[in-house]
C-alpha cells in the first residue's frame, strides 16, 4: 500500500486526510478521514464513520495501534504509519471603527494561523468607507477585505471620511474625476489642466506640489496608500497602490 507521505502530522481535534497512491495494482483512494481527539498523555482515540470507509467495492480501515501509530488497511494489504500530534493556538484579532461613529465594523474574533478571515465595513450616514490599516501600513481600500491570520494577535482598523467635509470642512467636489483609482503610476484628472496642485496624505500632511499638464499627474514617486488632491477650492481623494 503507497502513500504520499509516511509521516501523518496533525491537528488535535481536527480531520485528517490520508491521500492514497495507486501502487502495484492496489486499490486508488483519493482520500480517507478521520477525526482525531488528544486525551490524558496524548493518547489518540479515532472516530471512524461506521469505523471503515467503503473504497472501490473495499473496505479501507483506520485502527490505532497504540498512542502515536495509525495502521491503514485495504483487504490484505496494510502498512503502519507515525502520527504526530501538534496542538494549535488560537490568535484574536480585534477590528475596530476610526471614527467610531463612522460605521460597523465585523470580523472579530479568534483565529488559527493561516485560517482565511474576512472583514467587512459599513459606513453610517454622512460617512465613506477609506481604507483598512494596520498601525501605519494601508491594508485595502475595499470595504470587504480577506487575508490569512498571522501567527500573532492583530488589531485592524476601518477608516471612514465624512462625507459632506474634508480638511477644514472643504466640500468634497465630485465634478472631475481620477481616473484610474486606485493607480500605481500615472492618474488622469478630467476637467482640469495646467493647474497648481497640493497633494496631502490620510493625516493632513502636504507631500508634493505640482502643476498638471495634459491632465495627466505623475504619482510614481508617491509611497502606496490613500491621498488628498488640493486644486483651488477643490479636494479630490485616490489611492496609491
Amino acid at each position: 500500500l503507497g502513500l504520499e507521505n509516511d509521516s501523518i502530522s496533525l491537528l488535535a481535534a481536527t480531520p485528517i486526510y490520508l491521500k492514497f497512491t495507486d501502487q502495484q495494482n492496489y486499490n486508488t483512494v483519493d482520500s480517507v478521514s478521520a477525526n482525531f481527539t488528544v486525551g490524558l498523555e496524548n493518547n489518540v482515540s479515532w472516530d471512524v464513520q461506521e469505523e471503515k470507509v467503503l473504497v472501490d467495492g473495499e473496505d479501507a480501515i483506520l485502527q490505532d495501534v497504540g498512542k502515536d501509530t495509525l495502521r491503514v488497511s485495504i483487504g490484505n494489504h496494510s502498512k503502519i504509519f507515525p502520527i504526530f500530534i501538534t496542538d494549535f493556538t488560537a490568535y484574536s484579532l480585534t477590528v475596530l471603527a476610526n471614527p467610531t461613529h463612522g460605521g460597523e465594523v465585523h470580523g472579530s474574533g479568534s483565529y488559527f494561523e493561516n485560517e482565511e478571515v474576512t472583514l467587512t465595513a459599513t459606513a453610517n450616514d454622512g460617512f465613506v468607507f477609506s481604507h483598512w490599516s494596520e498601525g501605519e501600513n494601508t491594508l485595502s481600500s475595499n470595504p470587504t477585505y480577506s487575508f490569512l491570520m498571522p501567527n500573532h494577535n492583530l488589531t485592524i482598523v476601518a477608516n471612514f471620511d465624512e462625507e459632506s467635509s474634508i480638511y477644514n470642512d472643504q466640500k468634497l467636489d465630485k465634478t472631475p474625476h481620477i481616473y484610474p483609482n486606485p493607480a500605481n503610476n500615472k492618474i488622469t484628472i478630467s476637467s482640469l489642466n495646467n493647474r497648481e496642485i497640493e497633494i496631502f496624505n490620510i493625516i493632513g500632511q502636504k507631500v508634493e506640489n505640482y502643476t498638471l499638464h495634459d491632465n495627466i499627474l505623475d504619482v510614481s514617486a508617491l509611497k502606496n496608500g490613500v491621498y488628498y488632491l488640493r486644486i483651488e477650492n477643490i479636494v479630490l481623494k485616490f489611492v496609491k497602490n
